[in-house]
């Protein structure tokens, strides 16, 4: 991800940086590396969401990535739409203050080729 000969050409995938075992080194490198996101994309790695065992909030609120109310409302949402529920973890939660930028959920310019632009 370092090398600028791959900009535009490498990207990589969020799906399953939130399952309890990446969210410590892989998951706080992604976010706190925010001169790689624009070569993040979203993805949703459905189903696995909707598996309980893989995702643990209680663990995203003891690390700090989110708050008492933010977790249990995130777990809520888990229950009736894994897919949101995703999404609102991965846009909700901070690590050190920080988070994903909005281009790493903007993944049209990435596979439409007409609205590509140089990062």
């Amino acid at each position: 991800m370092d090398e600028p000969r791959y900009d535009s050409r490498l990207y990589g995938d969020i799906s399953g940086i939130t399952q309890l075992n990446r969210i410590d080194i892989a998951l706080e490198t992604l976010v706190m590396r925010d001169d790689w996101h624009h070569r993040l994309v979203n993805g949703s790695d459905y189903p696995l969401p909707g598996i309980l065992p893989l995702y643990s909030m209680r663990h995203m609120h003891d690390k700090g990535y989110l708050t008492q109310p933010q977790a249990a409302a995130i777990a809520r949402l888990r229950k009736s739409n894994p897919l949101l529920f995703d999404f609102a973890l991965k846009r909700t939660m901070r690590v050190n203050g920080r988070r994903f930028g909005a281009r790493v959920f903007e993944t049209r310019r990435v596979f439409d080729r007409t609205g590509m632009t140089p990062a």
